[in-house]
Protein backbone atom coordinates (compact mmCIF):
# COMPACT_ATOMS: atom_id res chain seq x y z
CA UNK A 1 0.00 0.00 0.00
CA UNK A 2 2.56 2.85 0.77
CA UNK A 3 4.68 1.46 -2.24
CA UNK A 4 1.30 2.50 -4.37
CA UNK A 5 0.90 5.54 -2.82
CA UNK A 6 4.42 6.72 -3.08
CA UNK A 7 3.90 5.66 -7.19
CA UNK A 8 1.11 7.92 -7.41
CA UNK A 9 2.81 10.74 -5.61
CA UNK A 10 5.36 10.50 -7.82
CA UNK A 11 3.10 10.18 -11.03
CA UNK A 12 1.65 13.12 -9.92
CA UNK A 13 4.49 15.31 -10.35
CA UNK A 14 5.45 15.29 -13.98
CA UNK A 15 2.70 17.02 -16.15
CA UNK A 16 2.20 15.07 -19.52
CA UNK A 17 2.50 17.02 -22.42
CA UNK A 18 -1.43 16.67 -23.34
CA UNK A 19 -1.63 18.98 -20.12
CA UNK A 20 0.23 22.02 -21.88
CA UNK A 21 -1.89 24.12 -23.84
CA UNK A 22 -1.61 24.13 -27.87
CA UNK A 23 0.23 27.79 -27.17
CA UNK A 24 2.45 26.34 -25.17
CA UNK A 25 3.42 23.44 -27.10
CA UNK A 26 3.73 25.83 -30.16
CA UNK A 27 6.25 27.88 -27.78
CA UNK A 28 8.35 25.01 -26.62
CA UNK A 29 8.89 23.40 -29.95
CA UNK A 30 10.24 26.61 -31.25
CA UNK A 31 12.45 26.82 -28.29
CA UNK A 32 13.86 23.71 -28.76
CA UNK A 33 13.48 23.92 -32.53
CA UNK A 34 16.22 27.23 -31.95
CA UNK A 35 18.33 25.55 -29.27
CA UNK A 36 18.99 22.22 -31.77
CA UNK A 37 20.00 23.99 -34.70
CA UNK A 38 22.11 26.53 -32.40
CA UNK A 39 23.70 23.41 -30.80
CA UNK A 40 23.93 21.27 -34.65
CA UNK A 41 21.79 18.72 -32.97
CA UNK A 42 18.53 17.24 -33.37
CA UNK A 43 16.04 16.94 -30.02
CA UNK A 44 14.82 13.22 -29.35
CA UNK A 45 11.22 14.55 -28.51
CA UNK A 46 10.43 11.23 -26.46
CA UNK A 47 13.08 12.51 -23.84
CA UNK A 48 10.58 15.45 -22.81
CA UNK A 49 9.66 15.47 -19.03
CA UNK A 50 7.38 17.95 -17.49
CA UNK A 51 6.94 19.54 -14.29
CA UNK A 52 4.64 22.45 -13.37
CA UNK A 53 4.15 24.25 -9.91
CA UNK A 54 5.08 27.07 -8.11
CA UNK A 55 8.66 27.91 -6.73
CA UNK A 56 7.82 30.78 -4.19
CA UNK A 57 5.15 32.35 -1.90
CA UNK A 58 4.09 34.57 -4.87
CA UNK A 59 2.40 31.71 -6.42
CA UNK A 60 4.28 32.16 -9.91
CA UNK A 61 3.79 29.67 -12.52
CA UNK A 62 6.75 27.85 -13.86
CA UNK A 63 6.98 25.29 -16.06
CA UNK A 64 10.43 23.00 -16.05
CA UNK A 65 11.24 20.29 -18.87
CA UNK A 66 13.91 18.07 -18.66
CA UNK A 67 15.17 17.06 -22.65
CA UNK A 68 17.54 15.57 -24.75
CA UNK A 69 19.87 16.86 -27.76
CA UNK A 70 21.45 14.23 -29.78
CA UNK A 71 23.92 14.14 -32.75
CA UNK A 72 25.97 17.23 -32.13
CA UNK A 73 27.57 18.04 -35.66
CA UNK A 74 26.32 14.60 -36.61
CA UNK A 75 28.08 12.95 -33.93
CA UNK A 76 27.04 10.04 -31.61
CA UNK A 77 26.33 11.70 -28.00
CA UNK A 78 23.39 13.04 -26.37
CA UNK A 79 22.92 15.40 -24.03
CA UNK A 80 20.22 16.39 -21.31
CA UNK A 81 19.12 19.89 -20.52
CA UNK A 82 16.83 21.46 -18.27
CA UNK A 83 14.41 24.37 -19.12
CA UNK A 84 13.00 26.56 -17.20
CA UNK A 85 9.38 28.78 -17.80
CA UNK A 86 7.07 31.17 -16.60
CA UNK A 87 3.59 30.50 -17.77
CA UNK A 88 2.13 33.85 -17.71
CA UNK A 89 -1.33 34.74 -19.24
CA UNK A 90 -0.02 35.67 -22.29
CA UNK A 91 2.31 32.30 -22.93
CA UNK A 92 5.52 30.93 -21.84
CA UNK A 93 8.41 33.52 -20.60
CA UNK A 94 12.40 31.92 -20.98
CA UNK A 95 13.75 31.78 -17.83
CA UNK A 96 16.59 29.57 -17.83
CA UNK A 97 18.37 26.84 -19.39
CA UNK A 98 21.19 24.25 -18.14
CA UNK A 99 23.44 21.43 -18.89
CA UNK A 100 22.51 19.15 -16.58
CA UNK A 101 23.45 15.24 -17.72
CA UNK A 102 24.44 13.32 -20.65
CA UNK A 103 26.00 9.51 -22.32
CA UNK A 104 28.58 8.33 -19.98
CA UNK A 105 27.74 11.44 -17.18
CA UNK A 106 24.27 11.37 -15.44
CA UNK A 107 20.51 11.31 -15.84
CA UNK A 108 17.88 13.12 -13.84
CA UNK A 109 14.17 12.69 -12.82
CA UNK A 110 11.95 15.20 -11.51
CA UNK A 111 10.94 14.89 -7.78
CA UNK A 112 9.69 17.91 -6.38
CA UNK A 113 9.62 22.07 -7.27
CA UNK A 114 9.30 24.36 -4.36
CA UNK A 115 11.05 27.17 -2.34
CA UNK A 116 13.03 28.34 -5.27
CA UNK A 117 13.84 24.69 -5.50
CA UNK A 118 13.59 21.83 -7.73
CA UNK A 119 14.47 18.72 -6.68
CA UNK A 120 15.71 15.25 -8.68
CA UNK A 121 16.37 11.91 -8.26
CA UNK A 122 19.69 11.21 -9.98
CA UNK A 123 21.25 8.11 -11.82
CA UNK A 124 25.60 8.74 -12.65
CA UNK A 125 28.01 6.79 -13.98
CA UNK A 126 30.75 5.35 -11.74
CA UNK A 127 33.97 3.65 -12.75
CA UNK A 128 33.66 0.44 -14.56
CA UNK A 129 30.16 1.67 -15.54
CA UNK A 130 28.94 1.02 -18.66
CA UNK A 131 28.23 4.17 -20.75
CA UNK A 132 24.35 2.73 -21.36
CA UNK A 133 23.90 2.15 -17.71
CA UNK A 134 24.98 4.28 -14.70
CA UNK A 135 24.71 2.85 -11.33
CA UNK A 136 24.87 5.53 -8.77
CA UNK A 137 21.86 6.95 -7.46
CA UNK A 138 21.98 10.41 -5.68
CA UNK A 139 20.07 13.34 -5.60
CA UNK A 140 20.19 16.66 -7.46
CA UNK A 141 19.09 19.94 -6.47
CA UNK A 142 18.60 23.49 -8.11
CA UNK A 143 18.22 26.85 -7.16
CA UNK A 144 15.91 29.54 -9.20
CA UNK A 145 17.26 32.65 -8.19
CA UNK A 146 14.47 35.72 -8.28
CA UNK A 147 15.61 36.94 -12.52
CA UNK A 148 15.08 32.85 -13.16
CA UNK A 149 18.70 31.35 -13.50
CA UNK A 150 19.45 28.16 -12.26
CA UNK A 151 22.42 27.01 -10.31
CA UNK A 152 22.63 23.50 -9.16
CA UNK A 153 23.69 23.55 -5.20
CA UNK A 154 24.50 19.98 -4.65
CA UNK A 155 24.89 16.26 -5.82
CA UNK A 156 24.34 13.48 -3.11
CA UNK A 157 25.30 10.16 -4.28
CA UNK A 158 23.93 7.48 -2.28
CA UNK A 159 27.26 5.06 -3.42
CA UNK A 160 25.81 1.13 -4.45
Amino acid sequence: MKFIMILLSVLSLSLQAEELTEREKLSINKYLAERASTLEAVEYAGGREFLSGSLSKKNEKILAMLYTLEGFKKGNNYYFFLVVFSRTESGLAFLSDSLVGGKGSRTLSFKSMGNSLIEFTSKFSLPGDPQCCPTGEGTAIFYVNSRGKLRELNVSPKMP
